[in-house]
């Protein structure tokens, strides 16, 4: 079994494999100080992710539903787990999203354009 038996899927769509997809877990906690000086910490969640994704894309249907994705208001987000050797499956927003024509690609007559995409998908 290979990695590209995992593309990452918004709404049970597979994605093309994106340039770039950084997952970044964080923890969400409240930090106080006592009156002695040390740190009080209060978690409320743990490996709360923010991915940021890139693209380069040939023509503009990929583009397009993306760009009808950023106005949902949830999404279903499933990527490969490595620890457990299977997708999981994340409910996420959309946010960020920038897009450009890549230089001179209005040139070309097999597509409309190349366009550089990217964004942020955030869990709930």
């Amino acid at each position: 079994m290979a990695l590209s038996d995992f593309p990452y899927k918004i709404n049970n769509t597979a994605l093309p494999f994106p340039s770039s997809w950084t997952v970044n877990p964080d923890v969400l906690e409240t930090k106080k100080t006592s009156e002695g000086g040390t740190d009080m910490i209060q978690i409320q969640r743990r490996n709360k992710r923010t991915i940021s994704v890139s693209y380069k894309l040939a023509g503009v249907d990929w583009l397009k539903k993306i760009l009808e994705w950023k106005d949902e208001d949830a999404l279903t987000v499933q990527q490969y787990n490595p620890i457990t050797n299977t997708y999981e499956t994340m409910t996420m927003r959309m946010r960020g999203v920038s897009y450009g024509k890549v230089k001179n690609s209005e040139e070309l007559t097999a597509v409309t354009g190349v366009w550089t995409v990217s964004f942020k998908l955030e869990e709930y």
